[in-house]
């Protein structure tokens, strides 16, 4: 235990500093292709039988790779990059396997107690043997403590994002066009057990036709409960809406707008913790065990986008 501590006191003095987060695990959703809830489809053709609700089951890996280096300044300015990669593979069949990388990088500037971070990025993403996704972009991130137990922090951020049009979407390259989000947050910190953060999102998204321009709105709410002994539960809920510029001519005459509520929990305890075994080496003890539960459900003025989704 004490070497332990010695590391991590030696890590600190470090200029250059790595860490690295490994995840696995499993899913199950309902309604993994949004199916609708209504009897059928609305288009200008006439109505169009409801696909079935696809229910799937997936093993979901995460691999994330931080890197941070001190500058030398007496401020802690610092250089600061990111790689993650996800891939969630379908156990039942090659529809609906996801695989995204996110690279960032850019600069931590120390303005203490204040700090601001400018990050330019890179996305891509890939469902099944189709590459999807392509997006460039960045963001800049203020946060702002205060001695209240009251944080601040706010982020602006845009990016091009280039949809790739396939045999199931053929219409999705029409959505390729520049995103535009301005965030702002406040957590309030009640005790060393229990955090409130509030959050509110402004969205603008260009395409190249206008019936997939929108504006919108996201509200987030969080509450975070350290348990004891290294446990917690997070539980967020969460409200988008969005408004969209023209109607579908392949629907109808019906400017899309549409409500999604999202409701989510999650519950980790630590492996010592759950296993009794307190004198576990250390690399078992950092190992982490989560259940989680999120339920999706989304209202619109068109049928076709009335759907709802479990999620475990």
């Amino acid at each position: 235990e004490l070497e332990y501590y010695r590391g991590e006191i030696a890590r600190e003095k470090q200029k250059t500093k790595f860490t690295a987060i490994v995840r696995f695990g499993w899913n199950w959703d309902s309604n993994r292709n949004a199916s609708p809830i209504t009897r059928g489809l609305t288009s200008a053709g006439g109505a169009v039988a409801r696909p079935e609700e696809i229910d799937t089951n997936s093993i979901e890996s995460l691999a994330r790779l931080e890197v941070e280096h001190d500058l030398g300044f007496q401020r802690r300015h610092r250089l600061i990059g990111s790689v993650t990669g996800l891939h969630d593979w379908n156990l039942r069949s090659n529809q609906f396997t996801l695989t995204a990388v996110d690279v960032r990088g850019g600069i931590a500037i120390d303005l203490a107690p204040q700090e601001l971070r400018i990050q330019p990025h890179f996305r891509y993403a890939r469902l099944d043997d189709d590459s999807v996704f392509v997006a460039h972009g960045g963001s800049i991130r203020f946060d702002w403590p205060t001695r209240q137990n009251l944080f601040f922090y706010a982020i602006a951020s845009g990016e091009y994002q280039v949809f790739n049009a396939t045999a199931r979407s053929p219409s999705s390259n029409l959505r390729t066009g520049p995103e535009w989000r301005l965030t702002g947050a406040a957590r309030y910190v009640f005790n060393p057990e229990h955090r409130l953060t509030l959050t509110a999102t402004g969205i603008l998204k260009d395409a190249r036709e206008s019936f997939f321009d929108y504006s919108g709105v996201q509200v987030g709410l969080e509450h975070g409960w350290l348990l004891g002994r290294g446990m917690f539960l997070l539980s967020n809920v969460s409200w988008e809406g969005d408004w969209y510029d023209a109607a579908d001519p392949n629907i109808n005459a019906t400017k899309r707008e549409d409500n999604i509520l999202r409701v989510r929990t999650v519950f980790g305890v630590p492996f010592a913790t759950l296993t009794g075994w307190d004198t576990a080496p250390r690399p078992l003890r950092d190992i982490g065990i989560s259940v989680g539960f999120e339920y999706t459900r989304a209202f619109s003025n068109i049928d076709n986008y009335r759907y709802q989704n479990f999620r475990v």
